[in-house]
């Protein structure tokens, strides 16, 4: 999906089961990798509140300048 470059569509991810897209967001967060914050920067723009949020955390994680150095 990276690789064809955006636009993104991320609507298949909405209506999802909460528990499994809270997993999967925690595993990008653990992953460490500012490659995916373009998907997740479109998939906020179609999910709900609550993943927005969760999203946004995300993303603010995976910033480089967020990142303390040597981490």
């Amino acid at each position: 999906m990276l690789e064809a470059g955006p636009p993104y569509d991320m609507t298949y991810l909405k209506d999802r089961n909460r528990g499994m897209i809270l997993l999967l967001l925690d595993k990008v967060e653990a992953a460490r990798d500012p490659k995916y914050i373009p998907l997740l920067e479109a998939w906020a723009q179609v999910d709900y509140k609550k993943v927005r949020e969760r999203i946004r955390e995300v993303i603010r994680r995976l910033r480089p300048e967020a990142r303390a150095p040597g981490s």
